[in-house]
């Protein structure tokens, strides 16, 4: 509608200054036939941008990683059609501000994996506008064209609970914006503003988030143009994907702020309300960015359209650890030793260094399976890793000795040698039944013990019975002769009743002509040797 017409309504179109709190409502458009009073300007540009080392371009991943680690960057920031006079109807008016290009400078530190500070620095580097501009309410609102500083930023958060990459990760921190950009090009708020904030992120499998809200002081609260401005709250979230492992990360961003007074708070041209999808790469120590989106409200700043580019220099953790040995008092650890086998024992000093092993004080088994026994047999094989005994092809009774305690037994891995059918003990079982009196006499907590006299199934029941009696009473009459107490013993008799093996073979009628040790009575459970 042509402004030399009868005054049409007026309103603003699109966001104003993040954080600068300014927004728009509908507006009497007058015919200039005298000049009229020029409006006071504000920060128009409502795009912030996340502290420099950020996945994201509003919002924030919260890597408060290192002792002091830096992140310096810059931001591509192109905006079209930031504001915008419009009609009752919705039609656009009045282009007052038609491009923005900015680019924000900047960068961070943060120390001890708790504090971070930043700064950021918006510079205009053209924008384009009406210079006639329109009226509303009765003050002259003009465009600005050419370029210029906007408000520097400083900000501060620590980190209150959570890691980078955690399920959640939490923060709180603060902003301020100096007045050193120019309020009559749109640069600008001309006061101090300043407030709090609450930052949230996360990473749950592949899937990443972040959200803030806040609050923002605004010193300048007497309005623009007829329009309510002031204090805001601020708000936002994110939400994506990484992949590429976790170099990629990309999903949409949305972020906006509401006047606080009043009846403007989330007024339809108070809330400045927008939104991009973007991607974010991480090379080496370099990342870039690459996002777009449209304005999602008619709020006086938000530009129709953004187009946005970045790229930091965030050293990765690992380089800034490396660093951090540099920089420290003497030379940095030396790289670790080869251990192939990770048994803790370096290669150089490893006798086995591919098969696990234990450290000890013989370089020639330092590093080797253990041999708790130190019988020569490693305990991995060894059928009795605590009693010493020979190594043997039977994985059974390999490393055993010839006499132990086993299943309430004492086990023999030798039977003694009886004259053919007598109960005559030959005399090379002599060192057998030594050992087995030894025994004894070691374990005194063993009360009695019955000798089990067997046969194979060759002869008749009776005279098996017999002969396997017999046998029993002579390995006791032994024991007993070399100083085993005779209350200790008894002896029994089982014949051919309780074959090991089947009889049908001499292996099998050998194993069954056996003599065993049970034990009856015992004051303390003997200790079980790991037998075959």
């Amino acid at each position: 509608m042509p402004l030399n017409r009868s005054p049409p309504r007026i309103s603003v179109y699109c966001a104003v200054a993040a954080l600068a709190g300014s927004a728009a409502s509908s507006a009497e458009a007058q015919t200039a036939s005298a000049p009229a009073p020029t409006a006071h300007g504000f920060a128009l540009n409502r795009f912030e941008p996340s502290e420099h080392g950020s996945e994201w371009f509003v919002h924030d991943t919260l890597d408060f990683r290192g002792e002091m680690r830096e992140a310096i960057g810059l931001v591509l920031d192109y905006g079209y059609k930031p504001y915008v006079l419009v009609n009752p109807d919705g039609s656009e008016n009045t282009s007052v501000v038609t491009d923005q290009l900015f680019l924000h400078l900047g960068g961070s530190i943060v120390f001890l994996s708790r504090v971070r500070l930043g700064v950021d620095i918006p510079v205009a580097l053209t924008q384009d506008g009406s210079e006639t501009g329109g009226l509303v309410n009765g003050q002259r609102v003009a465009g600005a064209t050419g370029g210029g500083i906007g408000d520097l930023r400083l900000g501060a958060d620590l980190r209150l609970v959570g890691t980078y990459d955690d399920p959640l990760t939490v923060a709180v921190g603060g902003r301020m914006w100096l007045p050193t950009g120019d309020s009559t090009k749109y640069l600008g708020d001309g006061e101090v503003r300043v407030g709090p904030q609450l930052l949230a992120a996360g990473k749950v499998a592949a899937f990443v988030y972040a959200a803030s809200l806040g609050f923002v002081y605004r010193a300048n609260s007497s309005g623009f143009a007829g329009h309510p401005t002031g204090s805001e709250a601020t708000f936002g979230a994110a939400m994506g994907l990484r992949a590429l492992e976790d170099r990629l990360v990309i999903g949409p961003e949305i972020w906006g702020s509401t006047v606080a007074n009043g009846d403007a708070v989330f007024g339809t041209r108070t809330t400045p309300l927008a939104a991009i999808v973007g991607a974010h790469y991480t090379a080496g120590n370099f990342r870039f960015g690459l996002g777009a989106g449209p304005g999602l409200s008619r709020a006086a700043g938000t530009s129709v359209f953004r187009m946005l580019a970045s790229i930091d220099y965030v050293p990765a953790f690992a380089e800034v650890a490396r660093r951090a040995h540099r920089d420290s008092d003497g030379p940095p650890p030396p790289a670790a030793p080869p251990d192939r086998d990770g048994d803790g024992v370096i290669d150089a000093e490893d006798a086995c260094p591919d098969v696990p092993g234990v450290r000890t004080d013989d370089p020639k088994t330092n590093g080797c399976p253990g041999d708790r026994d130190k019988d020569g047999v490693i305990d991995a094989e060894d059928a009795c890793p605590d009693a010493p005994g020979p190594k043997s092809d039977d994985p059974r009774t390999s490393g055993c000795p010839r006499v132990f305690i086993k299943n309430a037994q004492i086990q023999i891995l030798e039977q003694p040698n009886f004259d053919f059918n007598r109960a005559a003990i030959k005399k090379e079982s002599d060192s057998l039944l030594t050992e087995v009196a030894k025994l004894m006499k070691d374990h005194p907590e063993i009360k009695r013990v019955t000798v089990e006299g067997h046969t194979d199934s060759v002869g008749s029941s009776q005279f098996n019975t017999v002969l396997s009696q017999q046998r029993a009473e002579a390995v006791v009459k032994w024991l007993t002769g070399h100083g085993v107490a005779k209350d200790r013993l008894s002896a029994q008799g089982m014949g051919k009743e309780q074959p090991i093996m089947p009889n049908d073979t001499d292996a099998g009628r050998a194993a069954n002509r056996r003599v065993e040790f049970h034990i009856e009575i015992q004051d303390v459970p003997p200790r079980q040797e790991r037998g075959p």
